[in-house]
Protein backbone atom coordinates (compact mmCIF):
# COMPACT_ATOMS: atom_id res chain seq x y z
CA UNK A 1 0.00 0.00 0.00
CA UNK A 2 1.22 3.38 -0.37
CA UNK A 3 0.09 6.60 1.70
CA UNK A 4 -0.55 10.14 0.39
CA UNK A 5 1.25 11.51 3.68
CA UNK A 6 4.22 9.27 2.61
CA UNK A 7 4.90 10.95 -0.98
CA UNK A 8 6.90 13.55 -2.08
CA UNK A 9 4.98 16.81 -2.49
CA UNK A 10 6.11 16.56 -6.67
CA UNK A 11 4.28 13.00 -6.46
CA UNK A 12 1.13 14.06 -4.95
CA UNK A 13 0.50 16.29 -7.76
CA UNK A 14 1.33 14.52 -10.43
CA UNK A 15 -1.09 11.68 -9.23
CA UNK A 16 -3.19 13.83 -8.91
CA UNK A 17 -3.64 15.37 -12.18
CA UNK A 18 -3.27 11.38 -13.32
CA UNK A 19 -6.05 10.31 -11.14
CA UNK A 20 -8.42 13.47 -12.63
CA UNK A 21 -7.62 12.91 -16.32
CA UNK A 22 -7.93 9.13 -15.96
CA UNK A 23 -11.27 9.27 -13.76
CA UNK A 24 -12.73 11.94 -15.93
CA UNK A 25 -11.66 11.07 -19.53
CA UNK A 26 -10.87 7.04 -19.27
CA UNK A 27 -13.84 6.42 -16.68
CA UNK A 28 -11.00 4.60 -14.51
CA UNK A 29 -11.00 5.18 -10.85
CA UNK A 30 -7.39 5.28 -9.60
CA UNK A 31 -8.14 5.26 -5.69
CA UNK A 32 -11.42 5.50 -3.43
CA UNK A 33 -12.91 8.66 -3.68
CA UNK A 34 -11.79 9.28 0.21
CA UNK A 35 -8.47 8.92 -0.77
CA UNK A 36 -8.71 11.64 -3.69
CA UNK A 37 -10.47 13.55 -1.36
CA UNK A 38 -7.37 13.38 1.23
CA UNK A 39 -5.15 14.17 -1.84
CA UNK A 40 -6.86 17.18 -2.43
CA UNK A 41 -6.81 17.85 1.19
CA UNK A 42 -2.88 17.71 1.30
CA UNK A 43 -2.04 19.60 -1.68
CA UNK A 44 -4.81 22.54 -0.50
CA UNK A 45 -2.11 22.79 2.58
CA UNK A 46 0.37 22.57 0.92
CA UNK A 47 0.19 24.60 -2.15
CA UNK A 48 2.31 27.43 -2.05
CA UNK A 49 4.97 24.76 -1.89
CA UNK A 50 4.20 23.46 -4.98
CA UNK A 51 6.36 24.29 -7.95
CA UNK A 52 5.30 27.38 -10.51
CA UNK A 53 4.88 24.19 -13.01
CA UNK A 54 3.01 22.29 -11.08
CA UNK A 55 0.51 25.35 -9.90
CA UNK A 56 0.03 25.98 -13.88
CA UNK A 57 -1.37 22.46 -14.03
CA UNK A 58 -3.38 22.90 -11.01
CA UNK A 59 -5.68 24.99 -9.76
CA UNK A 60 -6.69 25.80 -6.02
CA UNK A 61 -10.17 26.67 -6.45
CA UNK A 62 -10.14 22.86 -8.00
CA UNK A 63 -8.24 21.37 -5.29
CA UNK A 64 -10.31 22.86 -2.55
CA UNK A 65 -13.72 21.92 -4.93
CA UNK A 66 -11.66 18.24 -4.64
CA UNK A 67 -11.55 17.80 -8.57
CA UNK A 68 -9.58 18.67 -11.39
CA UNK A 69 -12.40 18.43 -14.21
CA UNK A 70 -10.85 20.43 -17.21
CA UNK A 71 -10.94 19.65 -20.82
CA UNK A 72 -8.88 16.74 -21.99
CA UNK A 73 -6.51 18.85 -24.16
CA UNK A 74 -5.32 20.64 -21.13
CA UNK A 75 -3.79 17.57 -19.68
CA UNK A 76 0.37 18.02 -20.73
CA UNK A 77 1.06 14.94 -22.75
CA UNK A 78 3.04 13.84 -20.04
CA UNK A 79 -0.03 13.39 -17.65
CA UNK A 80 -1.42 11.50 -20.32
CA UNK A 81 1.71 9.26 -20.74
CA UNK A 82 1.46 9.03 -17.16
CA UNK A 83 -2.02 8.10 -16.58
CA UNK A 84 -1.96 5.18 -19.21
CA UNK A 85 0.68 3.94 -17.07
CA UNK A 86 -1.33 3.52 -13.93
CA UNK A 87 -3.96 2.17 -15.62
CA UNK A 88 -1.45 -0.92 -16.09
CA UNK A 89 -1.07 -0.44 -12.28
CA UNK A 90 -4.37 0.19 -10.76
CA UNK A 91 -4.68 -3.17 -9.57
CA UNK A 92 -1.55 -3.61 -7.97
CA UNK A 93 -1.02 -0.76 -5.80
CA UNK A 94 -3.17 0.47 -3.57
CA UNK A 95 -3.47 3.72 -2.37
CA UNK A 96 -4.49 4.93 1.15
CA UNK A 97 -4.68 8.06 3.31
Amino acid sequence: MTSIKDISLDRAARLYLSASYLYYWRNVSLMADEVFDHLCERLVREYESLSEERKSAISLDDLKAGTCLKPMDSFSRYVVEASEFWIDWKDKITFTR
